[in-house]
């Protein structure tokens, strides 16, 4: 899912360290320079860039975020992974900084950590670790005391130290304060809207035998538009996402006839459905993603401390609702 995360029209962070074997070109000068522009403060951190940060992300043994302003590099986090994970490297341009974009960089190495680390650790110079404390106070690491690595002169390197889980609930207790600042976009296109979907359909979309969805009455504005499906009651959960590459209305007669085999009823239930109506809307589904696993609707109500009503048959995802910070805590969600 998070490959590239748009954080707005400005503003994009990507993810590497996904096992390619080679780097993107671009990517990798990148990520050096970034490290670089430290080179003064840490003597020798172009070697440690090149020995152990680009094998480990080709191996999978850590992974890195770039953030983009513009498409200028101008942040960028490295995690060790492992039990005991370590945060590398943490960097965001002084003119980036306090926009929150720190935050949802520590939400999306919880989010990616939280299934195989006990800890997360990380060693920081004393000057900047007073500036921080609040930032890390907030997220629930401790300082342990003197590293036993010093990194720079006349700065005493602090160690920190988070257990895994309680840096998880914390970011999730800030989740609202976070992603509320962002639209974050995990697939290609973000959701225009959220469909309701009965269960026993929402199965057959699953199991591939369903990709038209019908609706008596269905704006053709929304055609092209990409909708993220919710299975309703008594389910209650978001299931995956599709795009509406098309919708067709037609009298109930043409749409069984071009679509009866990928409805996913059988004739009877569809002219039930069908009853006294001259015309029935067919939403063709395209681009099917279903998700690992579902993401209930009451867990995202809990974590947001907000109710959201569920569509009826759809709702739109737009400013001034709970549902764009619903639909970014859902990818955050997404394991």
């Amino acid at each position: 899912m998070f490959n590239t995360v748009h954080i707005n029209t400005e503003v994009r962070i990507v993810k590497i360290g996904c096992g390619d074997k080679i780097i993107n070109e671009k990517y990798h000068g990148d990520l050096k320079n970034l490290i670089e522009m430290l080179d003064e403060k840490y003597p020798g951190i172009d070697k440690w860039f090149d020995q152990k940060v680009v094998p480990g992300l080709k191996e999978m043994e850590r992974f890195a975020f770039i953030v983009y302003a513009k498409e200028n590099p101008v942040g960028l986090t490295i995690v060790k992974k492992g039990v005991d994970s370590k945060l590398c490297s943490m960097r965001i341009s002084p003119e980036y900084q306090e926009k929150g974009i720190g935050s949802l960089l520590m939400s999306l190495v919880g989010r990616e950590i939280k299934n195989y680390a006990g800890e997360l650790y990380f060693t920081i110079p004393e000057s900047i670790y007073e500036d921080k404390k609040a930032f890390f106070d907030k997220l629930g690491f401790k300082m342990l005391g003197e590293a036993g690595t010093q990194y720079r002169l006349f700065d005493k390197e602090l160690e920190c130290i988070v257990d895994a889980k309680i840096f998880w609930k914390n970011i999730l207790s800030n989740i609202e304060n976070t992603i509320g600042k962002f639209t974050i976009i995990g697939n290609p296109s973000h959701p225009d809207l959220v469909v309701s979907i009965k269960p026993e359909f929402a199965d057959k979309i699953k199991e591939k035998k369903k990709k038209v969805e019908l609706r008596r009455k269905f704006s053709k504005k929304w055609k092209g538009a990409y909708a993220m499906l919710y299975a309703s009651e008594p389910i209650s959960e978001f299931f995956g996402e599709a795009k509406i590459s098309d919708i067709i209305e037609d009298s109930p007669n043409e749409i069984w006839n071009l679509f009866g085999s990928e409805l996913g009823v059988d004739k009877g239930q569809y002219y039930e459905y069908c009853r006294g109506i001259d015309k029935i809307n067919a939403l063709v589904l395209s681009d099917i993603t279903m998700y690992k696993n579902g993401i209930s609707k009451n867990r995202v109500e809990y974590l947001l401390n907000k109710e959201l009503k569920a569509p009826q048959s759809y709702s739109v995802i737009k400013e001034g609702t709970a549902w764009p910070t619903a639909v970014s805590l859902n990818y955050l969600l997404l394991a």
